[in-house]
């Protein structure tokens, strides 16, 4: 506590907290770091008149340690923890593009446990031209199989944002839904339609994410039906793993928890030995 009020500026405070975070997730783990940073954010969070000395922070600043918080408890395998600290933000934090990112990713695994449907529609009545929260609004219309609302909200994002290849990727997959779909009297010009956007996807990707884009290219034409075009994508996509690992140094392999999550060798392996 003595050291509180002499180190003063929130700039030197919020550097030191979450520099130490990082270094007791290097050195300790991640839930001697989650546990630490907890009780820091507690500690910012006190009142004003609280008894104990405290440390002033920004309020964005503590945004983005409970941004990091988030990412300690998905790390300990509790989305659900993570998923009420960044609901808690997005509220208040409606205009912040990279929170809301974030919680659309953590999400997504806790959707059967929180459904949030309303409350994140309701934010978008709020906020109408917040294209984060369209993008959370539509991809709940995915996952809820309400294909047309979703596509209608792709689309509009996709003409304000041409240059977002997961856009076209989403519009694709909406279309690959109806084009299987036994009530479609059109489906051979729904599956041209969804394969026209899966191009307009592989263009806009940057040629370092060749192999994602070969595996989601394959797997849309497995959901097809077309398995003898999906078998030539799925294979180019373990010959790009491939070349990515024999190209990395030896002695770390070139390898981080980045490329870990990137590298679908093991999907595309599987879906081929599925055919």
């Amino acid at each position: 506590r003595s050291i509180v009020h002499p180190l003063g500026s929130d700039e030197l405070w919020f550097t030191l907290t979450e520099r130490l975070t990082h270094s007791l997730w290097v050195t300790r783990g991640p839930t001697e770091a989650y546990e630490q940073l907890q009780r820091a954010t507690e500690m910012f969070m006190l009142p004003a008149k609280a008894p104990q000395p405290r440390a002033q922070l920004d309020p964005n600043r503590l945004i983005l340690l409970r941004m990091l918080l988030a990412k300690l408890a998905t790390t300990l395998g509790d989305p659900l923890r993570a998923y009420d600290y960044l609901r808690n933000q997005c509220r208040d934090a409606a205009d912040d593009a990279s929170l809301w990112t974030l919680f659309n990713c953590i999400s997504s695994r806790t959707l059967m446990n929180r459904p949030d449907d309303r409350w994140t529609l309701r934010s978008l009545i709020r906020h109408p031209d917040a294209a984060h929260i369209t993008l959370a609004v539509a991809h709940r219309c995915l996952m809820a199989r309400s294909f047309p609302i979703a596509m209608g909200e792709y689309i509009t994002l996709y003409t304000a944002n041409p240059q977002e290849p997961l856009l076209p990727l989403c519009i694709g997959l909406c279309m690959l839904q109806t084009a299987t779909n036994r009530k479609n009297q059109n489906k051979g010009h729904s599956a041209v339609v969804a394969m026209s956007w899966l191009e307009v996807y592989a263009e806009l990707r940057s040629a370092a994410h060749a192999q994602e884009v070969a595996y989601n290219t394959g797997r849309a034409y497995h959901h097809l039906g077309l398995k003898h075009l999906a078998t030539a994508y799925y294979v180019q996509a373990l010959l790009l793993g491939e070349r990515g690992s024999d190209s990395a140094p030896a002695e770390s392999c070139g390898r981080t928890v980045a490329d870990d999550a990137q590298n679908l060798t093991m999907e595309a392996a599987r879906n081929l030995a599925c055919i």
